[in-house]
């Protein structure tokens, strides 16, 4: 039987882990790494070829990777393109979008009632340092996609906020601000 792994690095150590009970399990792991695809539509070695082989017709999604805005709608697209082919996904397309996306994160937590800090997202950099102001003047900035802190910057100082807006909306970033909380030291 054969299993598949989605991921952006076969080499992360989760993926590793994962591999390593699937094969305890007598599953040959194969690895699809979506920036390396190259999808033919229309020919006769289609897309499609690449899934027969699974056995259960499921496929194990770790992430898509952090890129550019149009290669992380192509990459959905690949996974909806999985599933239209009848391929299971676990950890589903729709559960990344929502996932990797902070600001869709954040509006099903606040659907939901989970309490989440206090946050706005915008396009402009004058709206965004309206945003500062209006979260206290202490916040923290992070980028819409990725995860693990990559990227994220907090703001305190409003010379610094208006620099790092400023250079960031040359750059046609979108501003998800969010109010600083202090840590919890452990305690929840």
């Amino acid at each position: 039987m054969e299993s598949m792994i989605i991921t952006p690095n076969s080499k992360d150590p989760e993926v590793e882990i994962l591999s390593k009970e699937l094969k305890k399990r007598g599953l040959n792991v194969r690895y699809f790494i979506p920036s390396t695809i190259k999808v033919g539509v229309g020919f006769q070695a289609n897309f499609y070829k690449q899934f027969e082989t699974l056995e259960p017709k499921a496929a194990l999604v770790r992430g898509f990777g952090a890129s550019a805005t149009q290669k992380i709608f192509f990459r959905l697209d690949i996974l909806r393109a999985i599933e239209e082919y009848n391929i299971k996904l676990i950890n589903s397309r729709e559960s990344l979008e929502i996932a990797s996306d902070k600001f869709l994160t954040s509006i099903f937590l606040e659907n939901y009632k989970i309490p989440t800090p206090k946050t706005m997202v915008c396009e402009e950099p004058q709206k965004a340092l309206e945003a500062f102001e209006e979260l206290g003047g202490d916040c923290v900035l992070k980028p819409l996609y990725g995860s693990k802190g990559i990227g994220i910057t907090r703001l305190n100082d409003r010379a610094f906020a208006e620099n790092v807006i400023y250079s960031l909306g040359q750059l046609n970033h979108v501003f998800y601000l969010q109010e600083f909380v202090e840590h919890s030291k452990g305690e929840n």
